[in-house]
Parts: structure tokens; C-alpha cells; sequence
């Protein structure tokens, strides 16, 4: 979920450039850094009592992004 691309081409034996265009081609041009959500203050709003669909449009992700997030984030001990 939060490989770079240079990781994710060396565990998956393929090239950068090829994984660059692979992940353009099906998700579109990214708009964030990876990782952008481990940042404390934005675990700290993903984490918060609050509903998801609020935490969604705060954060411009849909309510499933803020489900697994939430659930990656409490996994990893922040919360």
C-alpha cells in the first residue's frame, strides 16, 4: 500500500518506468507524496471520532479509503 515505486519494482521483478506507466494508466496521475496519511496530523483526523464520511470530505478520499486507512493506522499501533 505504501511501497514506492522503486520497491514496488524490485518485489514484483519489473521495471520503474513500466510500474510509472502501469499505476498512471489505471489510477491517473498522483496527487500526493506515498505515505501522505501516516503523517501524525492527518493519522491524528483519520483516527478521530468523528464519521467517515466527514473524515472523507475533509480529506477529499472516499469513505472506504477512510475505513482501511483507520484500520491500517490502528494496526500499526496509532490508535
Amino acid at each position: 500500500m505504501d511501497l514506492t515505486l522503486e520497491a514496488f519494482a524490485v518485489r514484483h521483478g519489473c521495471s520503474v518506468g513500466g510500474t510509472s506507466k502501469a499505476r498512471t494508466a489505471l489510477f491517473g496521475p498522483s496527487l500526493r507524496p506515498a505515505g501522505w496519511w501516516r503523517a501524525p496530523d492527518v493519522a491524528a483526523v483519520i483516527l478521530a471520532d468523528r464519521p467517515r464520511a466527514d473524515i472523507a470530505d475533509d480529506l477529499g478520499v472516499s469513505v472506504g479509503t477512510v475505513g482501511r486507512l483507520r484500520w491500517v493506522l490502528q494496526r500499526d499501533g496509532h490508535g
